[in-house]
Order: C-alpha cells, then sequence, then structure tokens
C-alpha cells in the first residue's frame, strides 16, 4: 500500500520530484520466501518455512527525474 505525492508538473521546469510513503506487507503476514525439508534423527521429514518481512514495513521514496 503506497501513497504517492506528486506537487505538479510544469513545462519549463528542469526537473521534477514526487515523493512515496508506503508500507510493505501491511497485513503483517508470513509469506514463505522458502520452503525446504530436512530429516530429523528418526528419518522423518520436517518442512521449514523462512519469511522475510513477517511485519508491516514502513518505506519512504523520493523521486527525481530531469
Amino acid at each position: 500500500m503506497a501513497f504517492n505525492i506528486d506537487p505538479g508538473h510544469y513545462m519549463k521546469a528542469i526537473a521534477h520530484s514526487s515523493i512515496t510513503v508506503g508500507v510493505y506487507n501491511v497485513l503483517g503476514r508470513k509469506n514463505p520466501y522458502s520452503v525446504y525439508f530436512s530429516a530429523d534423527q528418526n528419518g522423518r521429514m520436517k518442512g521449514h518455512m523462512l519469511s522475510i518481512f513477517a511485519q508491516p514495513v514502513p518505506y519512504v521514496n523520493f523521486n527525481l527525474m530531469f
């Protein structure tokens, strides 16, 4: 989810900028990045899940275009 702030386009401006504020993984889901399997001491297979973003991660982005 993101919110883009774009102040306006000016035809004779040398540069144009915008700011984006957002959040990755808004719901905080533990989506699997990688799933791998290993055997325990009894020879049974056990699955392991690796998730990178298990929490919401906010971000701010500044774009400068010429």
